[in-house]
């Protein structure tokens, strides 16, 4: 997973005007033997996979990772093998709806992405889902949580209830913001208390005169 201090741990992504879906940012590599060595002994590998399985896998939570140039004009996605031939043959992508609050008519975010700082899926994630099309079946389906059996409904209960546990709330849902970055950075950091010390340590109007 991603770093806190690198950048957003996730992103949410609208999919139709109340459907979303999370995903995890994933890490980004330069292209070097080292980081090829640090893959391949993690059980990772270089595959080529269409752009709808990658949104399948990052709504999923599989791990993955981008090998790029310093120019990031060769991106190389790298997952293990066994993840990619699962997703492949389940190509579902988890979605889920924030409950009627965020639609396309009143949403205040202008971009069709948010970046996220919890690096957990939502808890409502699976609530529903879309299956892609394949090359044998060129229908891709959309379907609720409540058309599946009664134990795959308790079982996303079980599984919305330990995500806000490990969450530490059901408010622990952090949208990410340029102001952050300055924060998470020591250098730029320093300079912000250093100024905040001056200006607080200024005399007041007061003790001017």
């Amino acid at each position: 997973m991603p770093t806190f201090l690198d950048y957003q741990q996730a992103v949410l992504l609208r999919m139709s005007p109340d459907m979303w879906v999370w995903s995890a940012t994933g890490s980004r590599l330069f292209n070097d033997q080292a980081a090829i060595d640090y893959l391949t002994e993690r059980g990772f590998e270089h595959v080529e996979i269409e752009g709808s399985y990658l949104t399948c896998l990052s709504s999923q939570g599989y791990e993955t990772h981008i090998l790029d140039t310093p120019q990031g004009d060769h991106a190389e996605l790298w997952v293990r093998r066994e993840d990619a031939q699962a997703i492949q043959q389940q190509p579902v992508v988890l979605t889920f709806q924030f409950a009627g609050e965020v639609t396309q008519e009143n949403s205040q975010e202008q971009t069709a992405a948010i970046p996220m700082l919890q690096f957990l899926p939502p808890a409502t994630v699976g609530s529903s889902a879309i299956i892609f099309r394949t090359q044998i079946d060129t229908t891709s389906y959309v379907y609720s949580i409540e058309e599946l059996p009664e134990t795959a409904q308790r079982l996303h209960s079980e599984l919305a209830h330990k995500l806000v546990d490990l969450a530490g709330g059901i408010d622990h849902w952090y949208q990410w913001h340029d102001g952050m970055r300055s924060a998470t950075n020591p250098v730029t950091h320093d300079k912000i208390l250093a100024s905040l010390r001056n200006t607080l340590l200024l005399p007041s109007f007061s003790e001017r005169d």
